[in-house]
Parts: structure tokens; sequence; C-alpha cells
């Protein structure tokens, strides 16, 4: 079973996509920070991290590169916030940390789960959508 390391500052975001990849059959641990992703992430050792990249704190390309430390296999998808088109600096930001996908906000049907399942797949079925309301 693979295992993803959630993280967001917004709560009600980070319970909205917590629930749906749990429901699509995914191992989920949480962070509400990037401090907390960073720690978590040399616990529990994640396939995967979606991380916003929009948090308080250290930069989140930060977060990324040092998540990234302890297992350079660590796939990270970047959930950017108010545009379908992120900004090309922060994306080739993103990447040139070691950022494995890039997703706008708000999601659009079973977006983020495809991507997930394309990284590491359990086999989503689109039986589970995310659109988060905001």
């Amino acid at each position: 079973m693979s295992s993803i390391l959630i993280v967001d500052d917004d709560p009600s975001h980070l319970e909205f996509v917590s629930a749906a990849v749990d429901r699509a059959g995914y191992t989920v641990y949480k962070a509400q920070d990037s401090a907390q992703c960073v720690v978590l992430a040399d616990i529990v050792a994640p396939e995967l991290i979606v991380t916003d990249l929009a948090m308080p704190g250290f930069d989140s390309v930060v977060q990324t590169t040092r998540a990234s430390e302890n297992g350079s296999s660590t796939l990270i998808i970047g959930m950017s916030g108010g545009s379908a088109s992120p900004n090309q600096e922060a994306l080739r930001a993103f990447q040139a940390a070691g950022g494995t996908r890039l997703i706008a906000k708000p999601f659009i049907g079973g977006e983020l789960l495809r991507l997930i399942d394309d990284l590491v797949g359990v086999g989503f079925d689109g039986a589970v959508a995310v659109s988060p309301a905001k």
C-alpha cells in the first residue's frame, strides 16, 4: 500500500484532500506546516508528498528539498492556488528543488487522484471525486 503525506496549512483543505486520498485506498499522513512535513517525512518515509506551495514558515520549495534529502525516490506533487496556469517561475523553482508534478487549486473532479495514481497507483477508478468547495 502506498503511503502519502498531505501537507496544507488550510485545515479544511487538508482534511478534504486527506479524506479523498484515504478513500481511494492510500495510507495517509497529514502535516499542517512545512516543519511537520520534514519531521513526518523522516519518520514515515512516504512514497509521495502532496504539498501546498504557499505556506507560512519557511519556503515550501525548501520544504520539498529537505523532505527529499532522506530518500531521493520520494515523489512530490505541489498544489498551487488561485490560477489554472501556475506561475512559470514558481514551477521551475519547484521542479529544480525536486518537485515531481504541479496541480492548480481548485481541482476538477478526480484530477488529483488520477495524478497520484499515475505516480504510485493503486488503481483509481474515478469513483472518488476531488473538488474542493471553496
